[in-house]
């Protein structure tokens, strides 16, 4: 009997290293998938980090070229601005000089009429000298 009890308690005991081996490998694969979560978390933690990181940089990025926009929108806008005030004193330059040129071509008109006018004059008084010379002679 007490080899018999001994066998069992053996056997009981066989079993229970058994059952407790069992758990350990199940707890050692469920400590090895532990880690590899842990692992795979703080890669994505990383991860996250950097994709903050450079969400952070992309947003200054964006801020600095929406400045740049906002500037070159504000310079356009001077640009116009300029162009329109170029545009009207070129407008009115161009009126004041043909304003000009029909009034020197009006004088350049009148100087002709003036200059055929005493052309003319001076064709009659020339002609009146002759006549007044060849009846100077005859009176001689």
């Amino acid at each position: 009997t007490y080899k018999a009890r001994s066998d069992n308690e053996i056997e009981r005991l066989s079993a229970e290293i058994d059952r407790q081996e069992e758990t350990l490998q199940e707890y050692e694969v469920k400590s090895a998938k532990a880690e590899q979560v842990k692992t795979a978390y703080d890669l994505l933690q990383t991860d996250s980090e950097k994709l903050s990181v450079s969400l952070r940089e992309a947003s200054s990025d964006a801020k600095v070229k929406d400045d740049e926009i906002e500037r070159l929108k504000k310079e356009l806008a001077m640009l116009s601005e300029n162009q329109k005030y170029f545009s009207e004193t070129a407008d009115k330059a161009r009126d004041a000089l043909q304003t000009e040129l029909v009034e020197l071509k009006t004088y350049k008109a009148r100087s002709d009429n003036e200059i055929e006018r005493l052309s003319a004059e001076i064709d009659r008084q020339e002609e009146t000298l002759q006549e007044y010379e060849v009846k100077s002679a005859k009176a001689e």
